[in-house]
């Protein structure tokens, strides 16, 4: 899964205070959470909520 330009200042803005690698990790654990609910049949297509969601999870599970 691509993230788009939005998708990724969405990213930074939800990440606070990490730093530049930490920001492109979370980027792309975000990209493959997505995918792989789609590819479980999960969800149909992402959705903002959905990605929202899928930043949180990700944030959450690194702490």
């Amino acid at each position: 899964m691509t993230l788009s330009d939005s998708d990724k200042a969405m990213i930074r803005h939800a990440a606070g205070n990490l730093n530049g690698s930490q920001v492109t990790t979370l980027q792309s654990a975000v990209a493959t959470r997505l995918q792989a609910d789609l590819d479980a049949g999960l969800i149909k297509a992402v959705t903002k909520n959905h990605f929202r969601a899928a930043v949180a999870r990700e944030l959450s599970r690194g702490k």
